[in-house]
Formats: structure tokens, C-alpha cells, sequence
């Protein structure tokens, strides 16, 4: 028969058992191999001790059945547990394995499955219900949820695989030696001398409930435990390291421009962690000699990065405690959209420039200042014909104290309408017949034709008529009495581009209106009929013929 002892450390537990002997030993809570009924332990389902083998049954290879045993004691510390096991050997394809639980309550929700809500391991196993907390999982069967019918996997109270590997070893039916660590923000798995799984995390401790389970469905297998020892990791109070300063030293910044982040690690006796690994989104730094990690971090996009502790390893420990944020820096511009009231304008005006602008990151309104320049052309208020363009010069941001920006570019075409041709139809002509003036006009910028489609030409501020059939602008008055009329072109409405300036490169343009010859005083001189007669016709010709 096995020898068969518990070891106690007082100051951890302190229990007392019927027909038990009691060995103190300086680093051990207790070891049970079996070969007697310790006390300790509360079995439920199928679970029994095989008084021939001296080990633990958690379950034979019997269908629809499951077995508990749960630790009668607390643990609420750190603590690292060892034990040989061996499952498999059972019906068709195998099922469906056991689990090492900790930090958990002896029942689950179940309500279409009442009568197994104290079956937390088939809950485990299966995926089927949440838990009230963590477990080893040697998984040797299949569910919709798994990554393959052989796995052990560290899972949380939600059935989630905080970590997972797959292993044959869950049911080759030899035995194994499995070492469980359990620290306060790490869980580490050895199975035979291999660490399997090495987690890092925060555990949530509500329940304090220890123990092992197994469970079968249609298909079986055995699941045997032997030689449970029980530790404290370690005995003595565990060090961990302390993030005590985590910082940037501007969290909005110009895209392209390169920052220095800082993190500080101190032990939790206040001194400075040297050569420390840790572990800054997945990727290794090395503290100095005064505990500091120090490195560059640039974007040429914009967009927002966060650093946080995801890991470390100093000098063999791994429990850390963050105690200040983890830093982020969003990497920014400002984009200004430049408007232009009218693109086309009269020389000598200055054109009337508007910007809208936002932050890239977050679209929210730009607070401060932008600086427009002239990139070509023109100057700001021409005197000549041409066009100029403009576009941000420079910002001052108010809120952040940005410099990058994007921005637009907007033309600007100074212009004028120009009087390019003109006349008189008959610069002559009898009082009472109809005189007629004609322009032709066209924008001095580009020689587009001025139409009546663009406006209208103003001749002495009276509206001109366009001729569509000889693309001419016409005016016809008359006179009843002798006289002249100069007409100039005196304004423009332009309706395309709302320009009033007029280059008139034709001038005045003058209408005379004169009596008939005969009614003249030289025409009705009467010295007699037929000189009359003959002088009229003789200077009539005259005229003519000049």
C-alpha cells in the first residue's frame, strides 16, 4: 500500500482531521496519493477513490455520467498544484474529458438542465453554460467550439479559451505529470517538465472553490487522478512589478513627426527593475539600470495608436500591476477647404476668399487661424488682366498647436469687358429717318464674345439691343431737328460673371442729323425758277459725288 501523509502549513490553513497524521513541511499545503480517505475532499457524481489502485476515479468510462471533487478549504492566494493523471481507454470515439477548476462556485445556471446545475464540468467540457470562474480543460472530445478533439486549454468563467493548445495527451491513456501555477495575473501549465501554456492576465477571484471533474456523453473515457500536491507559489509573498509612469508628452501631434514614449518599472519595495523584460503590445523592451523604457514612435497616416503592457519578465516574475493609463497619441491634420465667392472679377477688386477646416481624426471644427498666399499669377488687387492663385500658406491651431494641413487651391481671373469694334450704319442722315450705332464687345480675358445670353451693353446709360443675325449690339434713334448725338459706351450688366469694368477700345461714335438741301436758306433762294432748280440739282450732284 502507498504511504499516504498530508503536509500543513499553519499560517495558511488551519484544519484539523480524524485519524489523520499531520507532517508540517516548510513549502507544502498538502499531498494526498489516495491510498486513504484524507477528508479533505467533498465528492460528488460518480467520483470515488479506488481503495485496490489508491487513486482518484473522477469518472469510469460510463455514458451520461460525471464526477466531482471538490477541495473543502479555500484558496486564496497564489498557489501552484501538481498531480499525475491518466484518461482515455474508453467507448466509440472517446469523450469527453476533465478539468482542473479554481476560483470557481459549485453550481451553474441551468434552467432547461436542472438536474445537473451542480455538473460544472460537463458546463466546462461542453461550452454549454457559463461558470463562475477558471479551468484546466483536458478536452478529448470535439464541440462546435473547440479547435480539435485533443486540446487543453485555460478557459474563463464565459467558456472562453483564454489559451489553448492542442495535445494528444488528453486521452493516450499513460500516465502524465501535470504543474498548474496560479499567480495573480498569470497562469502557467507543465505538462511532463513542458510549459504548454503561459497566460498573463487579471483573474477575477469571487469564488474560491478548488477541485477536479470529469464528465462522459454517448461516448466514454476513463479519467484518473493520483499524487495531488497542493503549494503555495511560493510561500514567501511574491514579488511583482509595478508600471508606475507611462507617459507621452503630447497626445495630438502632426502627422509625420516622430515622439518618444516613456514607461518606468519598479518593484513592488520601490526599487528600480534593471534589465527587466516587458512586454509593450506583444513587442520586447529592456528597462536600464534605473527601471526605464524609453522609445520612438511616428505616423505618416493619421490615426490614433495605444500602447499598452500586455506582458513581463524580470528576472523570472511575471505578475505586474499597472498603476497609471496606458498613454495613447493620436497623429493629426488639419484639412482647410479654401472658397471663393465669384472666380472671375473685376481688375482692381480684391476677391473674396472663405475657408472651412476640421480635424482629420475626429472631423470636429478647426479652432484657429489660416494664412492664404498667392501661389502665381496676379497680386491681390491687379491692375492689368490675369488670373492669380491661391492656397493656405500656413495655420495656427489654437487647441492643439498643429502645423501639417492639407489644402485645396482656388483661381481667381480678373477681367473686363472690351469694346472691340463699333460704327455709325449712316454718320449723316435727315432729320426724322432713323440713325443706328453698332458695338461689338467681347471678355478681355479670353476673347469669349459678349452676347445678350451674358448681359447687356449700356450706350449714354440707354440699353443696347443684340442682333443675333449680325452678332452686333444696336441702337437706332432719330432726330426731329438738326443736330448731332455722340453715343460711348457708358456701362455693362454682365450676367456670367457680374464684371462692370469696360476697356472701350472704339470710342465715341457720333449721329448727325441734317435739314434736306431744299429747305435750307441756300436752296430757296429764288432768282428765278430754273436757276433755282439748276443750283439745287448742281450742288446736290456735288455732294453726291463727294
Amino acid at each position: 500500500m502507498k504511504r499516504y501523509f498530508i503536509c500543513l502549513v499553519a499560517f495558511i490553513l488551519a484544519f484539523s482531521f480524524t485519524d489523520v497524521e499531520l507532517v508540517s513541511a516548510s513549502n507544502t499545503i498538502f499531498f494526498d496519493d489516495f491510498s486513504r480517505d484524507s477528508g479533505i475532499w467533498e465528492y460528488q457524481g460518480i467520483a470515488y477513490r479506488d481503495t485496490e489502485n489508491e487513486y482518484l476515479v473522477l469518472n469510469p468510462a460510463q455514458r451520461r455520467s460525471w464526477g466531482h471533487i471538490w477541495l473543502k478549504y479555500p484558496l486564496t492566494g497564489p498557489f501552484e498544484v501538481k498531480f499525475r493523471y491518466k484518461a482515455g481507454n474508453g467507448e466509440r470515439s472517446g469523450a469527453d474529458g476533465f478539468a482542473f477548476l479554481f476560483y470557481q462556485e459549485k453550481t451553474i445556471e441551468a434552467p432547461d438542465w436542472p438536474e445537473q446545475t451542480t455538473n460544472v464540468v460537463g458546463a466546462v467540457l461542453s461550452g454549454a453554460y457559463s461558470t463562475s470562474g477558471y479551468s484546466i480543460e483536458f478536452d478529448n472530445y470535439q464541440n462546435s467550439h473547440d479547435p480539435s478533439g485533443n486540446h487543453i486549454a485555460l478557459r474563463d468563467r464565459y467558456t472562453n479559451h483564454l489559451a489553448v493548445v492542442n495535445d494528444f495527451r488528453t486521452e493516450d491513456f499513460i500516465w502524465h505529470e501535470a504543474v498548474i501555477e496560479v499567480g495573480e495575473n498569470y497562469v502557467k501549465v507543465k505538462i511532463d517538465s513542458i510549459v504548454i501554456i503561459n497566460w498573463h492576465g487579471t483573474l477575477q477571484k469571487t469564488h474560491l472553490n478548488f477541485g477536479f471533474g470529469a464528465a462522459c456523453g454517448e461516448d466514454t473515457n476513463w479519467a484518473i487522478i493520483d499524487d495531488v500536491t497542493i503549494n503555495p507559489y511560493p510561500i514567501e509573498a511574491t514579488p511583482s512589478v509595478l508600471i508606475d509612469l507611462f507617459q507621452v508628452f503630447n497626445d495630438r501631434v502632426d502627422v509625420n513627426t516622430t515622439h518618444n514614449i516613456r514607461l518606468h518599472a519598479k518593484w513592488d519595495n520601490g526599487s528600480d527593475v534593471s534589465k527587466g523584460l516587458i512586454y509593450i503590445n506583444g513587442k520586447e523592451y529592456k528597462t536600464n539600470s534605473g527601471g526605464w523604457v524609453a522609445f520612438n514612435e511616428a505616423s505618416s497616416v493619421v490615426e490614433k495608436k495605444t500602447w499598452k503592457v500586455t506582458a513581463v519578465n524580470c528576472s523570472g516574475v511575471y505578475d505586474f500591476k499597472q498603476t497609471v493609463p496606458s498613454p495613447s497619441i493620436i497623429w493629426d491634420r488639419v484639412n482647410v477647404t479654401l472658397s471663393i465667392t465669384r472666380n472671375r472679377i473685376d481688375i482692381n477688386s480684391k476677391p473674396e476668399l472663405t475657408w472651412s477646416a476640421i480635424y482629420e481624426y475626429d472631423g470636429s471644427p478647426f479652432q484657429g487661424e489660416v494664412n492664404i498666399k498667392t501661389i502665381s499669377g496676379q497680386t491681390s488687387v491687379p491692375t492689368q488682366v490675369g488670373i492669380g492663385s491661391f492656397t493656405v500658406e500656413s495655420i495656427k491651431d489654437e487647441k492643439y498647436g498643429l502645423t501639417s494641413f492639407t489644402s485645396n487651391q482656388v483661381d481667381c481671373v480678373w477681367d473686363r469687358i472690351k469694346i472691340v469694334e463699333g460704327g455709325v450704319i449712316d454718320g449723316n442722315i435727315k432729320i426724322g429717318n432713323m440713325g443706328t450705332i453698332w458695338f461689338k464687345a467681347e471678355y478681355d480675358y479670353d476673347g469669349i464674345e459678349f452676347t445678350g445670353q451674358d448681359g447687356v451693353l449700356y450706350v449714354n446709360n440707354v440699353p443696347l439691343s443684340w442682333s443675333s443675325y449680325d452678332k452686333r449690339w444696336k441702337y437706332s434713334t432719330t432726330l426731329y431737328e438738326p443736330g448731332s448725338i455722340i453715343f460711348e459706351v457708358t456701362r455693362v450688366k454682365d450676367n456670367r460673371y457680374g464684371l462692370t469694368v469696360i476697356k472701350d477700345e472704339v470710342g465715341p461714335l457720333t449721329i448727325t442729323w441734317e435739314r434736306p438741301f431744299w429747305e435750307t436758306p441756300v436752296g430757296i433762294i429764288s432768282i428765278g425758277g430754273i436757276i433755282v432748280v439748276i443750283v439745287s440739282a448742281a450742288i446736290f450732284f456735288l455732294r453726291k459725288r463727294i
